[in-house]
């Protein structure tokens, strides 16, 4: 039986975590204390955040692209990393997940809608036609390693309620136990598989 799920991604992982902790009472849930950003930034630090702390027969479900697709206004609003680069990014990734002797299974996860209309910050934007875009290269990396998949997009836009924040793209605390039932969910189905 696995015993193990690691949850590995940016802030809106960490806001649905505990909601999966809660609902997954017969395996220690864990994630990164840190927030894993963009696809850069997770590969750079993989080792730090994620394979350094693996028990063995782990199942992660993954997630990344929300900070890849930030457009920031003073660089001509040009995304953070380049669609090329996060599939390249998320290919290697996922990669070393799978070869690591202590994971039993990968599950990617596509990243939540934005609300363009609320999304917008300081320094940065986000549009969902970019959310859309980077999900579909995302879905062909993980078809193409033979991952599992959790269309969390889909979960969440077909909400009947509105799951977002203020800010159009983080869980509002109703989004965020919802994200975490879905998330949940998918890993009982999941978890007597492997």
């Amino acid at each position: 039986m696995i015993e193990t799920v690691a949850l590995v991604g940016d802030s809106i992982r960490m806001s649905y975590q505990p909601y999966v902790a809660a609902r997954l009472r017969r395996q220690f849930v864990w994630g990164p204390a840190d927030n894993c950003q963009s696809s850069s930034f997770l590969l750079q630090n993989l080792d730090r955040l994620v394979l350094d702390h693996l028990h063995e027969r782990t199942v992660i479900h993954l997630n990344a692209g929300a900070h890849d697709i930030k457009r920031l206004y003073d660089a001509d609003f040009a995304v953070q990393v380049g669609i090329d680069e996060y599939r390249d990014n998320m290919t290697e990734v996922v990669e070393r997940l799978i070869d690591h002797s202590l994971v039993a299974a990968v599950v990617v996860a596509t990243t939540t809608p934005v609300d363009d209309i609320r999304h917008k910050s300081l320094d940065s934007v986000r549009h969902n036609e970019d959310v859309v875009a980077y999900n579909e290269a995302l879905v062909d990396v993980a078809a193409a390693a033979r991952c599992f998949i959790n269309d969390l997009y889909e979960e969440v836009r077909r909400c009947r309620f509105d799951p977002l924040s203020k800010d159009g793209i983080h869980f509002n605390e109703t989004g965020k136990e919802y994200a975490g039932s879905k998330v949940a969910g998918y890993l009982k189905g999941l978890l007597g598989q492997v």
